[in-house]
């Protein structure tokens, strides 16, 4: 049998063999079987019998022992028996592994060059076994080097056969670019194996694979190589493996060479419009059209000559790789060009974009002109005091200048000031007019530059006489008409005042059903002429009579009013119109005539409890205010801001304010709740438009009253 030399390579077979016989003898082995007619670890079908023991006496071979101790071959070294010695040495009589021998025994040489068996490779020449792989062909030798042998050796051993075959290439590929070969490897022989698969291109491995096939197994395998520059050429690509090669021919062609740096102008942004002097921007697309980095001058220039040459006005240097673009800017300033229309561009060594922009004249510039606005005053003012007059001045011109604006009022300048002003600026000034007594007066204030005027309407009063001092005054109401209403129209019985002069009360006629009271209301108060504003007290006194048909029958009532904080108001000194405002408290009492003897001043104690009140009945009178006609008492007209005669007596009237419900009046007999008694009796809770009041008062306090 044949061993190929992709499974058990020279050296592997002599390590095996001698690793085997060495751990047999450590282990102690013992021989083959007695009765085997097969020979022990033979290597061919009628091989010697590596059984590691003395010959089996009915092996048709030689027992091969490790030692001297048999008829075998000694491999040990030189025996003393009938076998021959196998030394590893040139030392005996038995064959010599050791390369050459120069004794009676057989060499094995691991070369090409004796009678024994040739371990080194392929002996060609002798009758011993080839364990070096070649095919002989003409020995007698069983073949252990995977070659096809006619010898007497029959292959039992598995073979591994690895046969590539090319499927295709990416050829031809330019310089820098990757060559691809696919392939496809097949096992054709019977045993399994793994091998490594190699791209060879020009004499150089370009790329490997290792590939592992089962017996009849392909795969596809891919192999690349990554041109570099240099490369390009016709070659014979070859993909190998361990028992056999497949080629094909590649083309690498060579690169292609670059194209020179081209930079190309586009996308020209300018006004087409300016005046001279004015700074342009002027802005383009600038593009590396080839393959090479460079740098170059991009300008900008103006055919300032019309000879169709752009005479450079700005420029920068700008470097691009191919294929890389920016974008240039210029600032530039027309001041040295004149008027008319231009050609003008962005350029470069390869590529110019023109347009056409047009220069106007610049506007002559105007002189100053000081205009005058917005004139206003602090007037009306009083003598002694300083008028202000204010005005807006603005250099409408071109040119800075410098004027004096003046402040003239009634045909005399009373103010100037310095105003310095660029072409186009403005400020506020503020000139002034210390008056005098005497200037009083209507007056056309007028505010002048060179170039213009504003003017303003200002008043200077007289001197005004020194505020009066406060003045005291006491006041009556007077009971012609005079009365407090509260509750719905339902309730008649409302509290009425006696007719009362400088303060001393005179009865009026007391009808059944009034509350009359015994005095008079008197108010004591201090007039501020600056304002003519009052404040003060007001003494209200008490209102009292009898109720009949109540639930307790007949009873005596008196209710007290009590002003709450401070009362005040205004007085028209001229007009006679006056205002009074007040907070008042009512108090109620309320007698039981059963538990009382006779006469109001021996009533007995009350049976209302002291806390008995109506609280917090604000009212505001005024002479402008009116009250309604046709209300149970009494039955007059309606009047508004009415003085009543000369003596400064008018009527203040209101409706127009709330009057609350009566509380903490208590009990009687524990029964009847005086507080539900006095509410119905006076038809409260009463809002706006149920209550009335109607005071006449004689208001003079120019006389103290």
């Amino acid at each position: 049998m044949g061993f190929d030399k992709g499974t058990i390579t020279q050296t592997a077979v002599v390590t095996v063999s001698l690793l085997a016989v060495v751990g047999l003898l450590l282990a102690g082995a013992t021989p083959a079987a007695a009765q085997s007619d097969d020979p022990g670890f033979s290597f061919d079908n009628d091989g010697g019998d590596f059984g590691f023991s003395n010959g089996d006496e009915d092996s048709d071979s030689p027992g091969f022992d490790f030692g001297d101790d048999g008829d075998g071959p000694d491999f040990g070294g030189d025996d003393g028996d009938d076998g021959p010695g196998f030394d590893f040495g040139d030392d005996g009589d038995g064959p010599d592994f050791g390369g050459d021998d120069g004794d009676d025994g057989p060499g094995f040489d691991f070369g090409d060059d004796g009678d024994g068996p040739d371990f080194g490779g392929d002996d060609g020449d002798d009758d011993g076994p080839d364990f070096g792989g070649g095919d002989d062909g003409d020995d007698d030798g069983p073949d252990f080097g995977g070659g096809n042998d006619s010898d007497d050796g029959d292959d039992d051993q598995p073979n591994v056969t690895f046969v590539p075959t090319v499927d295709s290439t990416n050829s031809p590929v330019t310089e820098g670019e990757t060559l691809t070969v696919e392939a496809t490897v097949e096992n054709t022989g019977s045993g399994d194996g793994l091998q490594t698969v190699t791209l060879t291109v020009d004499g150089q491995v370009r790329d490997s694979q290792q590939v592992s096939l089962s017996g009849g197994e392909s795969t596809t395998v891919s192999l690349s190589w990554q041109t570099q520059g240099g490369d390009a050429g016709d070659y014979t690509a070859s993909v190998n493996t361990a028992t056999q090669d497949a080629q094909t021919s590649v083309t690498v062609d060579p690169a292609p060479s670059p194209d020179p740096a081209n930079f190309q102008v586009s996308n020209l942004q300018a006004p087409s419009d300016a005046t001279v002097g004015d700074t342009i921007t002027v802005s383009a697309d600038v593009e590396n059209t080839g393959d090479q980095q460079d740098t170059q001058t991009v300008a900008f220039g103006v055919d300032t000559d019309d000879d169709g040459t752009l005479e450079t006005l700005a420029s920068q240097d700008e470097t691009l790789a191919g294929g890389a673009s920016t974008t240039v800017t210029f600032d530039v300033n027309t001041g040295a060009l004149s008027a008319g229309t231009y050609t003008h561009g962005v350029s470069t060594v390869n590529d110019t974009a023109t347009a056409e922009i047009t220069l106007a004249a610049p506007p002559v510039e105007q002189p100053p002109n000081f205009q005058a606005s917005n004139v206003g005053s602090n007037s009306p003012v009083n003598e002694t005091e300083t008028l202000d007059v204010t005005a807006t001045v603005q250099n409408t011109g071109d040119q800075d200048g410098t004027q004096t604006v003046t402040l003239d009022v009634a045909g005399a300048q009373r103010d100037s000031q310095s105003v310095q002003l660029a072409g186009g600026a403005s400020q506020t000034v503020t000139l002034s007019w210390a008056t005098q007594s005497g200037d009083a007066g209507d007056y056309t204030a007028t505010v002048s530059s060179a170039n213009d005027t504003g003017t303003t309407s200002v008043t200077v009063n007289a001197e005004s006489e020194p505020p009066a001092e406060p003045i005291p005054f006491t006041s009556y109401v007077r009971g012609d008409e005079s009365y407090l209403h509260t509750g719905t129209p339902n309730n008649t019985r409302p509290i009425t005042y006696p007719t009362c002069r400088n303060g001393q009360p005179q009865p009026a006629e007391q009808k059944p059903d009034y509350l009359p009271t015994p005095g008079c209301i008197t108010v004591d108060g201090t007039l501020f002429p600056s304002n003519n504003t009052w404040d003060g007290d007001i003494d209200f006194p008490p209102a009292r009579d009898s109720v009949n048909d109540t639930a307790l029958s007949t009873i005596y009532f008196e209710a007290n009013f009590t002003q709450v904080g401070e009362a005040g108001g205004t007085f028209n000194r001229d007009t006679g119109e006056i205002t009074l405002n007040a907070t008042i408290d009512i108090g109620v009492t309320i007698w039981n005539v059963d538990n009382a003897q006779v006469g109001w001043k021996n009533r007995g104690d009350p049976v209302s409890d002291q806390t008995c009140t109506i609280p917090s009945v604000s009212i505001s009178l005024s002479t402008e205010k009116s009250f309604q006609t046709g209300s149970p008492f009494p039955s007059t007209s309606t009047v508004s801001g009415e003085r009543l005669d000369d003596n400064n007596v008018a009527k203040v009237v209101s409706d127009d304010f709330d009057v609350g419900s009566a509380n903490g009046c208590g009990f009687s007999l524990g029964v009847v709740d005086l507080n539900d008694q006095i509410n119905g009796e006076q038809g409260i809770p009463a809002g706006p438009g149920d209550n009335e009041v109607a005071y006449d008062i004689e208001f003079d306090p120019e006389s103290g009253n």
